[in-house]
């Protein structure tokens, strides 16, 4: 049993507190929560004592859930600020770079992760590259085995690659590692991929994940088979009509809870029929704005109840995988929200958010919660406890501890 002691602990409760001096008693799972250092130290004499020290700060570790650590190299190569544009340079790239590269490079994303603080993630994997390092790794992963096609006569082709990959993954399965299923958008995927994913998601109890109106073209394609989507498919696929509308591929999701990842593009209707749903949306600010050029309508979500999640997206949209300097971009795009209302928003969509979007029991202090904690220093001591999440984003960049069930990593 032990004791870690912090001048502030942020716990991602709904009541947004911050307790002053606190103290969190765990061993693989929280044990206990106070604001009284001193007693709780009294109430467990023979527990390991550590305090963080000065201006330091305890709360849950990251999550990010959407993830493609795949596509950790070549970080210069492709185009930005027009959706088509930019999936006609990762078609281009994809591919081109060395297996021993590519492993190189999704090391040190991985070591920055735990760095940084991130104690989970949902990382998407089209070809499997990725297995080995997460299913090896300490985090927490929930690994989306991703299938996609829009060709009826490859489907068997898609399908059965899909298969070899996720029996593979799911003999990886642990306490901290979990197969899951990635069907990747209504654009790139035919009704028979659809119907295949969600099914076999739905008969093996699996998790879901899949990308949804992450661009206008995107939402001018499935609206009315028009737009930039309509020369990219029909020069690179020979398709000249969207599969789906917009509300006929959430309709293929009803009854399997879903990430619906991007989602700048859903009218409030949609983001309701989500929440309804019982599913989760995830967005991913910095990725959102270098290929959409358009944020996720965060205050139209909080006004609904939704509590969406962030993630980072992969390297191939954005300039960083820390989930600090997505929340840095987060804080200063989203200008239409209070900022004494937005740092605790952005801080519980990569903690508890982020937690229930990927089904885990993490993301919060509290007692029978994963003991998955990060601890750091702020430079200063805040003017107040009600800034220390806004200061907290602002200046932090590395963690001094990140503790999974318990274990210091």
């Amino acid at each position: 049993m032990k004791i870690i002691s912090a001048d502030y602990l942020l716990p991602m409760d709904d009541k947004d507190s911050v307790i002053k001096n606190g103290a969190v008693v765990y061993t693989d799972k929280i044990i206990e929560i106070s604001s009284d250092t001193a007693a709780i130290c009294a109430k467990y004499p023979d527990a390991e004592f550590f305090y963080c020290g000065k201006n330091s700060v305890l709360m849950p570790s990251l999550i990010n859930p959407h993830l493609h650590l795949e596509f950790s190299a070549d970080k210069t190569s492709f185009r930005y600020g027009n959706f088509i544009e930019w999936l006609s340079s990762v078609i281009k790239k994809r591919g081109g770079v060395s297996e021993k590269k590519l492993i190189s490079a999704m090391q040190k994303e991985l070591n920055n992760l735990k760095k940084t603080g991130v104690g989970a993630i949902g990382a998407v994997s089209s070809f499997g590259k990725d297995m080995e390092i997460l299913a090896s790794s300490p985090l927490r992963v929930i690994y989306f085995v991703e299938i996609l096609g829009t060709s009826k006569e490859r489907f068997e082709g898609a399908k059965n690659g899909f298969l070899q990959r996720f029996e593979i993954a799911e003999s990886k399965n642990s306490d901290r590692f979990e197969a899951a299923v990635s069907v990747h958008s209504p654009y790139s995927c035919s009704p028979e991929i659809v119907d295949f994913g969600v099914e076999f998601a739905k008969q093996n109890s699996l998790k879901m994940t899949t990308h949804f109106l992450e661009s206008e073209a995107e939402r001018a394609w499935l609206e009315g088979s028009s737009g930039e989507f309509l020369p990219f498919f029909g020069s690179v696929f020979g398709l000249q009509t969207s599969f789906f509308t917009p509300d006929g591929f959430l309709k293929k999701f009803d009854g399997l809870k879903t990430l619906f990842v991007h989602c700048t593009n859903t009218t409030p209707d949609e983001i309701k029929k989500i929440k309804d749903s019982g599913s989760d949306i995830v967005h991913c600010p910095v990725s959102n704005r270098l290929l959409g050029q358009k944020l996720f309508g965060l205050k139209t979500a909080t006004e609904l109840a939704v509590r969406p999640a962030i993630g980072t997206d992969g390297l191939s949209s954005n300039f960083s995988l820390s989930m600090w300097n997505e929340l840095r971009c987060a804080l200063f795009g989203y200008d239409d929200i209070d900022l004494k209302i937005l740092p605790f928003l952005l801080l519980k969509s990569v903690t508890a958010n982020g937690a229930e979007a990927l089904g885990i029991e993490s993301g919060i202090l509290r007692e029978g919660k994963n003991a998955d904690m990060i601890a750091f220093r702020l430079p200063d001591r805040p003017d107040g406890v009600d800034c220390v999440a806004l200061q907290a984003i602002l200046h932090t960049d590395k963690v001094d501890k990140l503790i999974i069930s318990g274990e210091v990593i």
